[in-house]
């Protein structure tokens, strides 16, 4: 489905909630105002100032993810700036600093950017623990579905299912109609990719009538975008072109570029034989993806002008891009992409032409 990296922080509803400067307060701290506190500190006892410290090293920290687009693909810059984000934190826990459940879902959503999934794993629970403690139902459910996405990511769908269906429960029960909705459009693509796709295709449309019916559409888009990619894959090329169009126009028109609904149509394009179309459309993401410097973007690129060369029989051109897919790949750990890459560049060796449907 194009690995929807953007999309994946907007339908988990993070999208409005990012920490600003003003939040943090960038001269003021719990009510008080740096000079006040310069004058007075020496009248602070330890627990005072233990405490002021804390809130000092938390607001620091939350300034800078507040600086930090988690809503752009993850860039060069971005990574290196979560990086340091995630490495000061760390620092902050092991110094006993608290962070609140919101603030854990903060840094996981950096971990997230960062491809650091495992880490990002162990913020969500912490926020999922200090939610339950706190009977914040909204919460709870958005951070279960985070940790069914983590699964998806490490294609445990089993595992990932079973996060989607108690976030969908504890969102019936709360009447939290969105969280029921993003629970089962996730759940529908784990569903999908153990190949129950009819089942799949039911959860995903009921999943965008809840969106279309709360006016959602930066859900919306997503749901859309997934169930087209997927009718894509099972060969119903003129359903999914319809859905994925109804997605791009919806980004569109909230100011995105469109860049995975773009590489979607491009792959009904390229399994059509309509190579020039697929061409254009791949170029278009490919330069916006170098002008962010997103690797991971552009190895997907890589990867379908690799395939449209090697119908062209280019077979020079076709293992040279499909080479530098997989060395991306490789380089960031996305081991079955690399894989993929990997099974491409043994079929241009053989000179196979074969236009088979692939979901990369």
């Amino acid at each position: 489905m194009g690995r929807p990296d953007k999309a994946e922080d907007d339908a988990f509803g993070t999208r409005g909630l990012e920490v600003t400067a003003s939040d943090v307060g960038e001269f003021r701290l719990a009510g008080r105002d740096v000079t006040q506190i310069i004058n007075n500190y020496q009248n602070m006892d330890k627990d005072q100032l233990k405490e002021l410290v804390e809130e000092m090293v938390r607001s620091s920290i939350m300034r800078q993810i507040s600086e930090i687009d988690v809503q752009s693909n993850a860039t060069s810059e971005i990574v290196k700036k979560g990086e340091k984000t995630l490495v000061e934190a760390d620092a902050a826990q092991n110094a006993g600093v608290p962070f609140n459940p919101d603030e854990y879902m903060k840094l996981a959503t950096v971990a997230t950017r960062c491809g650091r999934i495992i880490i990002a794993e162990g913020y969500v629970r912490e926020a999922l623990r200090l939610y339950e403690r706190e009977n914040i139902g909204i919460g709870m459910v958005n951070a279960t579905i985070r940790l069914g996405h983590y699964r998806t990511l490490q294609s445990d769908y089993p595992g990932a299912i079973e996060h989607y269906q108690h976030a969908m429960k504890l969102g019936i029960e709360i009447d939290y109609p969105k969280g029921k909705a993003d629970s089962l459009g996730r759940m529908a693509w784990a569903v999908f990719k153990q190949g129950h796709r009819e089942r799949a295709f039911a959860m995903f449309r009921e999943a965008i009538q809840i969106s279309r019916e709360l006016e959602n559409n930066v859900s919306l888009k997503f749901h859309l975008n997934n169930l087209g990619s997927a009718m894509v894959t099972s060969g119903n090329f003129a359903e999914g072109q319809n859905l994925l169009e109804e997605s791009l126009q919806i980004d569109q028109d909230l100011g995105e570029y469109g860049d995975i609904q773009k590489i979607n149509l491009a792959r009904v394009a390229l399994f059509k034989g309509e190579l020039d179309k697929a061409k254009l459309l791949l170029e278009g993401v490919r330069t916006h993806y170098e002008e962010e410097t997103f690797k991971r973007g552009i190895g997907t690129c890589l990867y379908y002008q690799a395939r449209i060369h090697l119908l062209e029989e280019n077979f020079d051109e076709s293992g040279k891009l499909a080479v530098d897919c997989r060395d991306i790949f490789q380089e960031t750990g996305d081991e079955n992409r690399a894989d993929l890459a990997s099974e491409l560049i043994l079929q241009i060796a053989e000179r196979s032409t074969l236009n088979e449907i692939v979901d990369f």
